[in-house]
């Protein structure tokens, strides 16, 4: 038994990614359609994008923007951004506002400042630069030139840089601490900052449908295969009895909660919350069961043109990202742990069976 329940959850792992790769598709092409109405981007002092945030991996990058690397950069100019990397980390964002020969940055900062802005609107929202570029030399008489400066805060880790006093570009850069090693690698604890509120996150599970889906691939997946095996009806029956939704809940909650911070949890849990996010987890859900091949009532909702466009800026965001991607963090943070709970199950149960 010990060698039959090593293979099983290995066999339940790679279906579940296949179907969950495939009902990916589906719903971004669902959505791909509306993609231009999703609401500009945010920029924010201090994670550059909430999408993709400032030391989070590069690979999100892909997912949100059309780019290719070069060395130590994403440069994705037909959306106006480049982004410097230090390994697969995101280091510096810089976005293109109105830059000669670069595509405009579809999206402004949390302060309103973007196309259009000039040096008196950035001072007006940060206050006084703590560094600005020197005075420019005086112009060579007869011989137009564009004068270009920045304003820095270094201690919010922004930079705006101007041609004459019209805004050009906005860097998001990694900040070093006070009293800091400026040689320290800057994102090794990282692990450490996520950490999230393990409720909250259960909350968001329970609102997302996950649990649902992977209990009923499971029970579906391993019933199949116990039977090929000739296990007994008795020890398949105790297993789907014990595979109840609050232990799938566990594992899942734990692999949002080291993942996510409380907030961003918080912020998926608020959407889940609205009449699009039910929806949208009732169309994961029913699609998945369906791709399963099993049985449901359930009929999928009906996404009007505001549900289409709030998903679509919902997956956007980090929580959303790995709500759908069968290759998120989550995916793999649960993967291991689940594995362990279906063994430890079909051992249980086949325990009990030779004990009776």
């Amino acid at each position: 038994m010990h060698h039959m329940s090593h293979r099983l959850p290995l066999s339940y792992t790679s279906r579940a990614a296949l179907l969950v790769t495939l009902l990916t598709a589906l719903l971004l092409f669902a959505l791909s359609a509306n993609a231009q109405q999703v609401q500009p981007y945010v920029i924010k002092t201090d994670t550059g994008l909430d999408e993709c945030p400032r030391a989070g991996k590069s690979s999100c990058l892909e997912r949100l923007f059309k780019g290719s690397y070069s060395g130590s950069y994403y440069l994705a100019h037909d959306n106006g951004l480049e982004v410097v990397l230090e390994r697969d980390r995101i280091r510096t964002y810089i976005f293109y506002v109105d830059t000669p020969g670069k595509a405009p940055f579809n999206g402004r900062n949390d302060k309103g400042i973007g196309k259009g802005s000039n040096m008196d609107d950035v001072i007006r929202a940060y206050g006084a630069p703590e560094e600005r570029s020197a005075p420019p030399e005086p112009p060579i008489p007869g011989r137009a030139r564009i004068i270009e400066s920045y304003f820095d805060y270094g201690s919010l880790g922004i930079t705006f840089s101007f041609a004459d006093e019209r805004l050009i570009d906005i860097r998001v850069y990694t900040v070093i601490p006070p009293g800091a090693d400026p040689f320290a690698d800057p994102f090794a604890d990282l692990s450490q900052r996520a950490g999230g509120a393990l409720t909250v996150a259960r909350e968001l599970v329970q609102h997302t449908g996950h649990s649902h889906i992977y209990a009923a691939n499971i029970r579906s997946s391993q019933s199949s295969q116990l039977k090929k095996l000739g296990v007994s009806a008795n020890v398949i029956t105790c297993f789907n009895q014990r595979l109840t939704l609050p232990l799938i809940e566990r594992h899942l909650s734990r692999a949002f909660a080291d993942e996510f911070t409380t907030d961003q949890l918080r912020e998926g849990l608020t959407f889940y919350k609205t009449v699009s996010g039910k929806r949208f987890a009732d169309t994961f859900r029913i699609s998945t069961l369906e791709l399963l091949l099993i049985p449901t009532e359930e009929r999928l909702p009906e996404l009007s043109k505001e549900d289409r466009q709030n998903i679509a800026a919902f997956t956007r965001t980090p929580v959303g990202q790995q709500s759908v991607d069968p290759q998120a963090n989550v995916i793999r943070r649960a993967a291991p742990d689940m594995q362990r709970a279906v063994s430890e199950l079909l051992e249980q149960c086949n325990t009990q069976k030779a004990k009776h």
